[in-house]
């Protein structure tokens, strides 16, 4: 005779075999349901509950987990939050929590590392945004070029005798202007001295005379010539006197004044040094002694040198900020 079987669930059962009991297990971290709960304790990352902007703003709902995580990372504070949201065994407690203010009372310090500098000195910290054990865990590298911080410099200018009165303004790193007056007929020597006499925060260096016609050359009855014009350029050769009591070097400028032996006019003016031998100088006429269309030099024959001025050679002039007035970190 055959017998039934009635489940829990009301099923009859007529068949005997194994069958499935289903018993459904409440979720706590469902829909909020419940007002305010607050959390204390430690955590290993995030701020100290004195530095929020506003503790009561600190808040997470049952569904935050990863954003509780993100900002404590572990602890007993995430731990206390993790069990709050748990599912509970009790039927009888259903829903979660509306919100859960976090406060933690332990501090947590930003891990940070030191950058020194080539050189000298250190330039400065760099330090991780969020406190805690997991800062630790960052590291840095530092590509060092080894080169050295330098000022800013206009770099070699080749500069000529100036041609007509000439007013120029100085400024360094947004200070007071400077005004820098040159008169005609100055030497690169005169404007490298009226450039540091400005107190302008600049140096200039360079526009050192290079003395290639000697007191001795003139008098052992050294000439000067001039010939091979091309355009605008021409070669100074030396005679009698085989040698140049010094070379001048390729890239200085070299002046022709308008009382030289060298008498005719259209050779005189600033001239870039293009080429050098013991007793010849090529050059490239870049400017007239006074303002005007360049004119190009013409051959002279040789003439006896009369004065140590009558052919001088500057070395290139070099405007820089005083050292030690660079920013870090600026161009």
């Amino acid at each position: 005779m055959s017998q039934s079987f009635t489940t829990d669930s009301g099923t009859n059962l007529v068949v005997p075999g194994a069958y499935a009991k289903l018993d459904v297990q409440n979720n706590a971290s469902g829909l909020a349901t419940s007002g305010i709960l607050i959390l204390v304790g430690e955590a290993d990352a995030g701020p100290r509950f004195d530095s929020e902007t506003k503790l009561r703003l600190n808040v997470f709902g049952p569904t935050q987990k990863s954003d509780v995580v993100a900002k404590y990372k572990s602890g007993p504070l995430v731990d206390a939050f993790n069990g709050a949201i748990a599912a509970s065994n009790d039927s009888q407690i259903q829903g979660s929590f509306t919100g859960c203010i976090l406060v933690k009372t332990n501090a947590s310090v930003q891990a940070t590392s030191l950058l020194t500098k080539i050189g000298t000195g250190n330039y400065g910290t760099l330090t991780i945004v969020q406190g805690g054990q997991t800062g630790n865990l960052f590291f840095r590298k530092v590509i060092d070029t080894n080169q050295t911080e330098i000022v800013p410099s206009t770099g070699p200018i080749v500069m000529a005798s100036i041609p007509t009165t000439t007013h120029a303004e100085i400024r360094v790193n947004g200070g007071t202007v400077h005004t820098l007056s040159l008169t005609v007929g100055q030497l690169p020597s005169d404007v490298l001295s009226a450039i540091n006499a400005l107190g302008a925060g600049v140096t200039a260096t360079g526009a050192l005379n290079r003395g290639v016609i000697s007191a001795a050359t003139k008098i052992a009855g050294g000439q000067l010539a001039i010939s091979n014009v091309s355009g605008k350029s021409c070669l100074l050769t030396l005679s009698v006197v085989s040698v140049w009591a010094v070379n001048p070097t390729i890239g200085d400028t070299l002046i022709i004044p308008s009382d030289s032996a060298l008498v005719t006019a259209a050779n005189h003016g600033s001239y870039v040094v293009c080429s050098v031998t013991n007793n010849t100088i090529g050059l490239y006429k870049v400017a007239n002694l006074t303002a005007g269309t360049v004119t190009a030099p013409t051959a002279e024959s040789a003439v006896t040198i009369g004065a140590i001025t009558d052919a001088e050679a500057f070395s290139t002039l070099v405007i820089s900020v005083n050292a030690g007035s660079s920013s870090q970190g600026l161009g």
